[in-house]
């Protein structure tokens, strides 16, 4: 009878042990023996110099990238010209000949996926271009370019030239002169075997200008450039780019006299043409122009600066004269 009162007392005991036994839920550690990604990378060129080629899709390397375990390909081409889609040989395969190419843009998409799930996916761009292994030489159209005196006339030859003509390509390179305003002087091209050279002595008119490519296989293609040159705006002017009060006049001699009041005593003026130039500063105890020595004036170019006005005029506003002949 004692058993029997003490078995609920019992049990209570034991479902209490049960519940203070319990395990705490089990957190298993990443196994770094696993891989979590898969390692994508495959070659093949990003230009082909011909469009009567194949290419060999590549991802070979892959192997060793992702510890030789096994994994699974899908090439596609995800950009090609309208109805001339590239044949793929072997798409599910690591590496592929490719062919059908035609001049113009491709991307090829690999993706990849090992035997843990891990996927990866890569794009690859190519460009097509004209053959030019066996043919002449491919140029690009150059732009029609307008200069403004007394700018330089620059000749430009196309800047993808070694672009799209192959990288061991020997390319020689001619500028002519074609067509030029009638009557005007000859003009001399400086370095006419140069792809960027200068063209000088143009006056304002129209000119055309050939660039002549010569391979290794003495194979030829030529371009033209139009070129219009625009007259000097300040043709025969002086301009005095400070914030200066000034007034001028030429003479019955043809020479130019710029009249200024200045207040700093450093001033620059600016002007165009190699005038033969005096500077004078007006002296106003004597009431006379004074002409400026070299050592108290400086130029360069077609500008020059006037040094220290206020020593010579003790600070007060200068006049100043200059003669552009």
């Amino acid at each position: 009878m004692q058993t029997a009162k003490n078995t609920p007392a019992l049990i209570i005991c034991s479902l209490c042990l049960l519940y203070a036994c319990e395990p705490e839920e089990l957190v298993i550690p990443p196994n770094p023996n696993i891989p979590t990604e898969v390692v994508i990378e495959a070659k093949l060129p990003a230009v082909l110099y011909s469009n009567k080629k194949e290419i060999t899709l590549d991802a070979s390397a892959m192997k060793a990238l992702n510890g030789n375990r096994s994994l699974k390909y899908l090439w596609t081409c995800t950009q090609f010209l309208d109805g001339r889609t590239p044949a793929i040989m072997y798409p599910e395969s690591v590496s592929t000949p490719v062919s059908n190419l035609d001049t113009g843009k491709y991307n090829f998409h690999l993706w990849a996926k090992d035997s843990y799930g891990n996927e990866a996916n890569a794009d690859y761009r190519l460009t097509v271009l004209p053959d030019t292994l066996t043919g002449p030489p491919v140029i690009s159209s150059m732009a029609h370019t307008t200069y403004e005196l007394p700018e330089p006339v620059r000749l430009e030859g196309p800047s993808d030239i070694y672009f799209v003509n192959p990288v061991d390509r020997a390319l020689k390179f001619k500028w002519t002169l074609v067509e030029q305003p009638a009557g005007t002087p000859a003009v001399i091209i400086a370095n006419e075997t140069t792809l960027h050279t200068e063209a000088i002595g143009c006056v304002p008119g129209n000119y055309v200008f050939q660039l002549e490519v010569t391979n290794e296989l003495q194979l030829k293609t030529s371009g033209l450039m139009q070129v219009t040159v625009a007259p000097d705006p300040m043709a025969g002017t002086v301009k005095i780019y400070d914030n200066l009060k000034w007034t001028s006049f030429k003479d019955e001699d043809g020479a130019v006299y710029v009249y200024l009041t200045v207040y700093d005593p450093q001033i620059n003026f600016t002007y165009r043409h190699n005038y033969k130039t005096e500077v004078s500063l007006w002296d106003f105890t004597n009431q006379t122009w004074q002409t400026l020595t070299e050592y108290e004036w400086s130029g360069y170019g077609n500008s020059f600066t006037i040094n220290n006005v206020d020593n010579v005029v003790d600070g007060a506003p200068a006049r100043i004269r200059v003669m552009f002949k």
